[in-house]
């Protein structure tokens, strides 16, 4: 019985005895003073109970801290920024209005060249010439004046659409007739042809040159890299189906598949662009359009997670890319060798760019897109998996913009790159007024062979006279 009660007082010897004197009280719980580090019971743990003599350090209020606000540096500008917004050439702060190099005049700004102003002038050129040539080769016999003009002008639109080669199944309503001129080193000095008024340019020149035998150098460019275009049937149709007129607009939509695999020269100019052979260098991108719909909650919440829709980056064998996959769909009208990284944005979500296509494209053209959207998702997702995609879009400046026409209403360019699968699907749609007359259709085909009837004749117009182009 004596061992029994020594193994249970050994048992309890547990817990420290307060260190008050007056009190001295063991608490098999004691607390610490966090000033003293001393041993106290539950009541005089508190300063005051147990005459503490150690004073507490003095914490530094948030409101004594620097601002954490960054101040815009353009001239006369008072907007300040919670995060930082850096341009990426001259390395300054500037807010969100000021961000770009045009809006806050950037001392390293480059002066864009006017685009296409050769092709113009040859062009004029041309037209001038073939006027001329008519002129001269009219009767001088013949009847003079207004109609007289017309009648020839008349006769020419028949004759080249006679002689007129292309694809025979082409819709008569989609033709385009084109006299078309040729290199000096071809037998022939022109020779007439038709094309789809809904080709591109690049597709009318390459198809021009299949027909009249002649090398073919279009795939040349100045950033001289090709990527290949991936043959797409279902692309194909949904292309022809997205490019329709609704009574105020035209809407011209365009949808191909690239493949981002490299061999050759192509290796060789990406690790010129990389700039001694840095692909993974990271560049930052513009802000998506959709931060303007973050609250400033989540705003807040993406800084601390490091996930900033405003500092979003990319590495630069991207941006190589998405410039060669703008310079292949849009070759020869266009170069985009010179497009920066702040041109391009990343995507916040699938959804919301499923949703802001959607809802440009039902505006447009109502209840008859409800038949082709699902579709539309659906081909792309089994050419690129949209799930396993980093979507990015190009919103440039007005100057750089292919779609900067007058007349253009909107527009979106949106890149779908599948890492894994080495692939890129662009997406381009843009809405153009009717009254800038752009896209329109190809020439009457319709033509009244009674030239004798002075009314038609009247109501002829230069429109229909052939135009010309020039391989």
């Amino acid at each position: 019985m004596l061992v029994l009660t020594k193994f249970v007082m050994a048992e309890l010897e547990i817990g420290k005895h307060c260190q008050v004197e007056s009190c001295n009280l063991k608490d098999f719980l004691p607390f610490v003073c966090e000033f003293c580090s001393g041993v106290y019971c539950l009541e005089h743990r508190s300063r005051d109970s147990h005459t503490c003599k150690e004073e507490p350090a003095r914490r530094e209020t948030p409101a004594s801290r620097g601002s954490t606000s960054y101040p815009c540096s353009f001239q006369d500008c008072t907007g300040k920024e919670l995060l930082p917004v850096i341009c990426p050439q001259c390395q300054k702060h500037f807010c969100l209005i000021h961000r770009h190099q045009s809006d806050h005049q950037c001392e390293k700004l480059e002066v864009s060249k006017p685009r296409m102003a050769a092709t113009k002038e040859l062009v004029q050129k041309i037209v001038v010439y073939y006027f001329t040539e008519s002129k001269e080769g009219q009767n001088p016999k013949g009847r003079r004046g207004a109609k007289n003009s017309e009648t020839a002008a008349k006769v020419a639109l028949m004759k080249l659409k006679q002689q007129a080669v292309g694809d025979k199944g082409l819709p008569q309503t989609e033709r385009t007739y084109f006299q078309v001129y040729l290199p000096k080193e071809s037998k022939d000095l022109c020779k007439p042809m038709f094309f789809c008024s809904k080709w591109s340019v690049g597709k009318v020149v390459d198809y021009a040159a299949s027909l009249a035998s002649l090398k073919n150098n279009n795939n040349v460019l100045s950033a001289k890299v090709k990527m290949k275009l991936l043959e797409n049937s279902s692309f194909e149709a949904l292309s022809s189906r997205l490019c329709v007129e609704t009574g105020e607009s035209r809407i011209l939509g365009r949808i191909e598949s690239y493949s981002c695999k490299m061999a050759g020269d192509d290796k060789h100019m990406f690790k010129q662009f990389c700039q001694e052979g840095e692909p993974h260098v990271l560049e930052a991108l513009s802000p998506p359009q959709s931060t303007s719909t973050i609250s400033p909650n989540q705003l807040a919440k993406s800084s601390e997670d490091g996930e900033n829709p405003l500092s979003d980056k990319c590495c630069r064998k991207t941006i190589f890319y998405l410039i060669t996959t703008l310079n292949e769909s849009f070759r020869p009208d266009y170069d985009f060798s010179a497009a920066r990284a702040h041109e391009f944005s990343r995507e916040p979500s699938l959804n919301w760019v499923v949703n802001a296509v959607n809802s440009s494209l039902f505006s447009a053209v109502g209840e008859d897109f409800n038949s082709v959207g699902p579709e539309l998702w659906n081909s792309i997702d089994q050419e690129i998996n949209l799930q396993s995609c980093d979507i990015y879009s190009y919103n440039p400046d007005l100057d750089s913009d292919p779609f900067g026409e007058e007349g253009s209403l909107w527009s979106f360019n949106y890149f779908f790159y599948n890492k894994k699968l080495k692939r890129i699907v662009f997406f381009t749609c843009r809405s153009v007024s009717v009254l800038s007359g752009y896209g329109l259709g190809s020439l009457d085909n319709e033509l009244d062979m009674e030239l004798d009837d002075e009314e038609e004749m009247d109501g002829f117009t230069e429109d229909r006279f052939p135009r010309a182009l020039c391989v």
